[in-house]
């Protein structure tokens, strides 16, 4: 225990830059998670709470449940701001279903389709290199380091 902090940081510097990114990604991921079961229970209650005893149909029960869908939506874009990765991909996905979702949701979530952070290039540049055993630069020609989609 008394040199466990020093180890940790001799063993973090000798790994590569991809175990170094793996291990990142472990960390983020139990974070990711830590964030999502909240946003999901929450989400979850608001609807059993406040759709509780009201009169299905009824013009209450339709303005509740929209005032609802805006809530959960917003949570959900953050969300997926907040996660990344796959988390982005789904909320882009679930902004394009117009005919299948509620209009509160694939409004809020189309922000998503054009305006998605982007990932950092020195993160790609260990993805590339880790994947083709090259670097970027050897890999592409030409690479335009603003995203387009």
């Amino acid at each position: 225990l008394k040199y466990g902090p020093a180890i940790s940081i001799v063993a973090y510097f000798m790994m590569t830059k991809q175990m170094r990114q793996d291990c990142m990604g472990f960390g983020i991921s139990t974070l990711n998670a830590g964030r999502t079961i909240p946003v999901l229970t929450i989400s979850a209650l608001d609807y059993m709470y406040n759709l509780r005893g009201l009169k299905y149909p009824s013009d209450e029960y339709t303005e509740t449940r929209s005032k609802i869908h805006w809530r959960v939506a917003k949570r959900i874009l953050w969300l997926c701001k907040q996660n990344g990765g796959i988390y982005l991909k789904s909320g882009q996905y679930l902004g394009s279903l117009e005919s299948m979702l509620p209009k509160e949701y694939t409004d809020t979530l189309k922000v998503l389709q054009d305006k998605a952070p982007s990932m950092p290039l020195d993160r790609l540049k260990v993805v590339i290199e880790n994947d083709f055993g090259e670097t970027l630069e050897q890999v592409f020609s030409s690479f335009d380091q603003i995203p387009i989609a």
